[in-house]
């Protein structure tokens, strides 16, 4: 099962109106062949009802087991942004009113998973997403397996299988909005344990333990305050809030420390800085396609996960699909080839991460890269 649909998704990869199928082809061509190999009968009606009426709508297919709705799947055409709200309601209140534990918006490429029962906003909802493009093929036939197979399906599994991710994602987003307040409690009253661990620090690297009071007062000094009045305590607190807010939403900070700087490493060479993040960018992808003549042909087959830009192209026009306003802003590679720019500097790592899959390098490993704040 996992063998065929890694296959797929490799063959899918190479049409080339991938971004351009309506969405009854997205159905047919993807969404119906996925299911197949799932070992769903995509021909029994008693397992997949298309056009499944609910009471002010329809979805698209709802998977079945004796008689009863299991999931509900909302398709798109292939160059449909799911973020729209409008989708999402859709889907997400059809699931609700019959009690559907799963649910799946796809536009055939991006396929995000809902648990629709659980509490919060419709997005908080969601506890992962498929992308065909840009993931590793072995992980997204494990994940379709997971969630979607008949076998789990049937079972109860992939509820389970979907509840164990949504627990693990929310006990991570409480983790990650209750570490600045337990570090604004701890620079505001530095508590015994903490003015502890200094002082033995110090002492084990410099063999002098410094006192209590020295301690405080370069605790005070290093975070920028000292413990004047509430309104000092609650500057600092922004401050403090705001640096650990950095710190955990920007995956630059992974690669390095200095600040305003943009700067790569590849493959243990000296540390390499540049002018700006477009620049790092294109120099990068530009060794990639030195490096592997195949690359740019597998990278320029491939689409930015909204599905409207390709990575590379021969000409620029053909970069920006239906924006040809766009296509000057971009580089020439050494080969020729032209590469999008028009990117943020989250969106480039993104897109890093996908070139070094393409070439089989390791990002974050034998590529570091830096892009200051």
């Amino acid at each position: 099962m996992q063998e065929k649909i890694t296959k797929f998704i490799y063959s899918l990869r190479e049409q080339q109106n991938l971004r351009n199928m309506n969405e009854e082809a997205v159905k047919q061509g993807i969404v119906l062949k996925i299911l197949n190999y799932l070992d769903w009968d995509v021909f029994n009606t008693e397992e997949i009802y298309p056009e499944y009426s609910i009471e002010g709508g329809r979805a698209d297919y709802s998977l079945r087991i004796l008689n009863e709705n299991k999931i509900f799947i909302e398709a798109k055409n292939s160059n449909v942004d799911l973020e729209n709200s409008t989708y999402k309601e859709q889907l997400l209140n059809y699931s609700f009113k019959q009690g559907v534990k799963l649910a799946i918006l796809t536009n055939g490429l991006a396929w995000w998973f809902y648990l629709p029962l659980n509490e919060g906003s419709w997005d908080k909802r969601k506890f992962y997403s498929i992308d065909l493009i840009a993931q590793e093929p072995n992980e997204i036939s494990s994940k379709f397996i997971d969630f979607l197979s008949k076998q789990n399906v049937y079972s109860g599994k992939a509820v389970e299988n979907a509840e164990q991710i949504y627990k693990s994602k929310q006990k991570e987003r409480i983790i990650n909005e209750t570490l600045p307040n337990a570090w604004e409690s701890l620079i505001t009253e530095p508590d015994e344990l903490l003015i502890d661990l200094v002082a033995d620090k110090t002492e084990k690297i410099c063999g002098y333990k410094p006192s209590v009071e020295l301690v405080k007062e370069f605790l005070n000094k290093e975070v920028g305050f000292e413990q004047k009045d509430d309104i000092e305590i609650k500057k600092t607190s922004v401050i403090v809030k705001e640096k650990i807010r950095n710190s955990h939403s920007s995956r630059e900070d992974v690669f390095g420390s200095t600040r305003g700087k943009y700067w790569y490493i590849y493959k243990k060479s000296d540390k390499v800085f540049r002018n700006s993040s477009k620049d790092i960018y294109a120099e990068i992808i530009d060794k990639f396609c030195k490096e592997e003549q195949n690359f740019v042909h597998k990278f320029g087959g491939l689409f930015s996960p909204r599905g409207n830009r390709r990575y590379i192209a021969k000409n620029k026009k053909d970069l920006y699909i239906g924006r040809p306003d766009l296509a000057d802003i971009s580089k020439q590679l050494s080969n020729g080839w032209y590469i999008g720019t028009n990117y943020s500097k989250q969106s480039i790592l993104k897109n890093l991460e996908v070139a070094c899959k393409t070439i089989g390098v390791r990002f974050g490993n034998d590529l570091k890269v830096y892009l200051g704040k």
